[in-house]
């Protein structure tokens, strides 16, 4: 966490996740965690659920709305249950872990996470070398 100290609302979102029992563990990723953040930044939050709620974009709506107000300034907020694999992969491998209510589970979770990316690697690694090559070609809209 050391590239996160000084930031004044940690504690307030950890708090905030600790009385929310359906969230396993909940993570910081993006410019907050890399330590790159700007005043105008927002934060990037992801939350490891017990089960989706049966309203995930309402849910996800309602803790950004409770969030902005703890950290005093935007929030975004994924559900890595349902998050592509690529984002799943980058906020455990970039993110820091701000609450946990179960380590166990955050782990197994974790290490199926990457495991899914992997078995997909070679997938994003191709798709990002047809970009490069498009994009050196002309351009995403050139035919």
């Amino acid at each position: 966490m050391s590239k996160m100290k000084g930031i004044p609302f940690l504690p307030f979102l950890a708090e905030y996740f600790s009385k929310k029992p359906e969230v396993i563990a909940a993570y910081i990723f993006g410019s907050y965690a890399e330590g790159v953040n700007r005043p105008d930044s927002d934060v990037d939050i992801a939350v490891l659920l017990e089960h989706l709620p049966a309203d995930t974009l309402k849910y996800r709506l309602d803790v950004m709305d409770d969030t902005r107000k703890l950290a005093g300034r935007n929030t975004e907020v994924i559900v890595l249950n349902e998050a592509p694999r690529l984002l799943q992969f980058q906020v455990i491998q970039k993110g820091k872990v701000i609450y946990e209510k179960d380590a166990d589970k955050r782990a197994l979770f974790e290490m199926s996470a990457a495991g899914r990316y992997y078995d997909y690697k070679r997938y994003f690694d191709y798709h990002a070398r047809q970009l490069v090559e498009r994009i050196k070609g002309g351009g995403l809209g050139a035919r």
